[in-house]
């Protein structure tokens, strides 16, 4: 939904953009290759992007159906994460099956009969060595992850050795917005900090990750690093080298950045049901935590605060960020450049 870097030879406007997560790497990327000068303002701290595993599924599986535009969503996540690891000389992009732990015989049947009609959906196969699954394991070839710690360094020091745009670590409420064609703020849950954003509705959305390293104590070949992600409600997933990812929590509750025992506990029993090896062949070397930034109705939430008004917003992408991101961002664009109508399950003010 984007053009080529050089597509566009005057400089399409002057940019602000507030955060430097997720959000903000995408729409800065967007805007640099439609020739906008940026300048990404970041005041470092926590931030959920880096906390999250980057993972990707275009399946629902409470229902066994795609989830929201999966085919679009996928097309220009894909288009953009490859044309950012060419211009930024990084891998991140992760193409990984995912294979969901099939619960019942009923779910088993319902997979085989939606496949045949749902071309997101693969074969059941049988589980491998090692993994309890009695009713077989339905395979979603087009999921995967995206290195997100990885990209946002990559982008931030692209920015810093630019000489057409330009990264500041600094407090929002420090930089003069005046003198900018356009302001996009993708602060995520730090924007609600902002009684100027309060109309936004953004929600925390707890969540909690843990870092698995294989232990060399035997347990070699019946935990050998899976060229899958195993979901079975939580899900585990390989970064090679023996370490993996377990997640996640979801929790509407806590807005705090405490790291709970019992989550974690929570997070190794559910994987043991269907790993039982987990605890004896694996070591927790890393537990994390962040807020995901949610809107109520689970959709993203963006476009200008207040009408003719030259600041945006890009924010509630929530658990789906990496797979939703480069689509939105780009309309975003549209809109700002050409006043391109949002749909209005997207607008952010829709729930005024």
């Amino acid at each position: 939904m984007g053009e080529g870097m050089a597509s566009r030879r005057s400089a399409a406007g002057r940019m602000l953009v507030i955060g430097q997560g997720l959000a903000g790497t995408t729409i800065g990327f967007e805007a640099s290759r439609r020739n906008w000068h940026v300048t990404t303002v970041d005041r470092g701290g926590p931030c959920a992007s880096r906390v999250a595993a980057g993972m990707f599924n275009p399946m629902s599986f409470k229902r066994l159906i795609p989830t929201w535009d999966a085919q679009t969503h996928l097309d220009c996540m894909r288009e953009m994460i490859g044309a950012m690891e060419a211009l930024l000389g990084v891998k991140v992009l992760h193409n990984l099956p995912m294979w969901k732990v099939l619960p019942n015989a009923e779910v088993a049947r319902d997979w085989i009969i939606k496949a045949q009609t749902n071309p997101l959906m693969g074969e059941v196969i049988e589980a491998p060595d090692g993994v309890i699954a009695p009713y077989g394991i339905g395979v979603v070839e087009s999921a995967g992850w995206v290195d997100l710690s990885k990209l946002l360094d990559a982008w931030r020091h692209h920015l810093e050795a630019s000489e057409e745009s330009q990264f500041i670590q600094a407090d929002a409420a420090d930089i003069d917005c005046t003198g900018y064609d356009a302001v996009v703020d993708c602060r995520g849950i730090g924007a609600v900090e902002d009684p100027s954003l309060a109309g936004l509705k953004i929600s925390p959305y707890k969540g909690e990750v843990l870092t698995l390293e294989r232990r060399d104590e035997g347990h070699q070949a019946e935990t050998a690093d899976f060229e899958a992600i195993l979901n079975c409600g939580k899900w585990l997933m390989p970064l090679g080298n023996g370490r993996f990812k377990l997640g996640a929590s979801y929790d509407w509750d806590d807005d705090t950045l405490e790291i709970s025992a019992e989550v974690r506990d929570v997070l190794l029993h559910k994987l043991e049901t269907v790993l039982p090896s987990l605890r004896s062949a694996f070591d927790v070397v890393e537990h994390r935590v962040g807020l995901r930034p949610v809107a109520r109705d689970r959709r993203p939430v963006i476009g200008n605060v207040e009408k003719s008004s030259k600041r945006f917003v890009f924010n509630g992408l929530g658990t789906r960020g990496v797979l939703i991101a480069p689509r939105w961002a780009a309309a975003l664009l549209n809109h700002i450049e050409t006043g391109t109508s949002l749909p209005n399950l997207v607008l952010a003010n829709r729930f005024v």
